[in-house]
Protein backbone atom coordinates (compact mmCIF):
# COMPACT_ATOMS: atom_id res chain seq x y z
CA UNK A 1 0.00 0.00 0.00
CA UNK A 2 1.51 3.29 -1.11
CA UNK A 3 0.40 6.76 -0.01
CA UNK A 4 1.27 9.99 -1.83
CA UNK A 5 0.55 12.96 0.45
CA UNK A 6 1.20 16.66 0.90
CA UNK A 7 4.04 17.31 3.40
CA UNK A 8 1.53 18.93 5.80
CA UNK A 9 -0.84 15.93 5.72
CA UNK A 10 -2.25 14.79 9.06
CA UNK A 11 -0.33 11.58 9.73
CA UNK A 12 -3.00 10.36 12.17
CA UNK A 13 -5.36 9.89 9.21
CA UNK A 14 -2.78 7.65 7.51
CA UNK A 15 -2.34 5.65 10.70
CA UNK A 16 -6.14 5.19 10.86
CA UNK A 17 -6.18 3.96 7.26
CA UNK A 18 -3.34 1.53 7.91
CA UNK A 19 -5.11 0.23 11.02
CA UNK A 20 -8.25 -0.53 8.98
CA UNK A 21 -6.18 -2.50 6.46
CA UNK A 22 -4.45 -4.47 9.21
CA UNK A 23 -7.78 -5.31 10.89
CA UNK A 24 -9.41 -6.45 7.63
CA UNK A 25 -6.45 -8.39 6.27
CA UNK A 26 -5.94 -12.09 6.88
CA UNK A 27 -3.55 -12.74 9.76
CA UNK A 28 -1.19 -14.43 7.30
CA UNK A 29 -1.15 -11.41 4.99
CA UNK A 30 2.03 -9.41 4.64
CA UNK A 31 1.07 -5.74 4.54
CA UNK A 32 3.73 -3.27 3.42
CA UNK A 33 3.24 0.50 3.51
CA UNK A 34 5.13 3.26 1.75
CA UNK A 35 4.71 7.03 1.69
CA UNK A 36 6.04 9.93 -0.36
CA UNK A 37 5.35 13.65 -0.22
CA UNK A 38 4.31 15.92 -3.08
CA UNK A 39 3.95 19.66 -2.48
CA UNK A 40 1.91 19.98 -5.69
CA UNK A 41 -1.16 18.16 -4.32
CA UNK A 42 -3.76 19.55 -1.90
CA UNK A 43 -3.20 19.11 1.83
CA UNK A 44 -6.58 17.35 1.98
CA UNK A 45 -5.80 14.90 -0.84
CA UNK A 46 -4.25 11.46 -0.40
CA UNK A 47 -3.46 9.23 -3.36
CA UNK A 48 -3.46 5.55 -2.40
CA UNK A 49 -2.15 2.70 -4.51
CA UNK A 50 -2.95 -0.83 -3.36
CA UNK A 51 -1.43 -4.01 -4.77
CA UNK A 52 -3.23 -7.25 -3.94
CA UNK A 53 -2.46 -10.81 -4.80
CA UNK A 54 -5.37 -12.31 -2.86
CA UNK A 55 -8.06 -10.80 -0.66
CA UNK A 56 -10.87 -12.91 0.82
CA UNK A 57 -14.42 -11.55 1.08
CA UNK A 58 -14.46 -8.92 3.84
CA UNK A 59 -17.06 -9.17 6.58
CA UNK A 60 -17.53 -5.39 6.68
CA UNK A 61 -16.26 -3.68 3.54
CA UNK A 62 -17.96 -0.37 4.36
CA UNK A 63 -15.09 0.96 6.50
CA UNK A 64 -13.63 4.22 5.32
CA UNK A 65 -12.19 7.41 6.77
CA UNK A 66 -13.90 10.74 6.32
Amino acid sequence: MYFKIHPNCNMMKLIEAMDIVYRLANKETDVVFGTSCDENISENYVKVTVFLSYLPKLANANNYIE
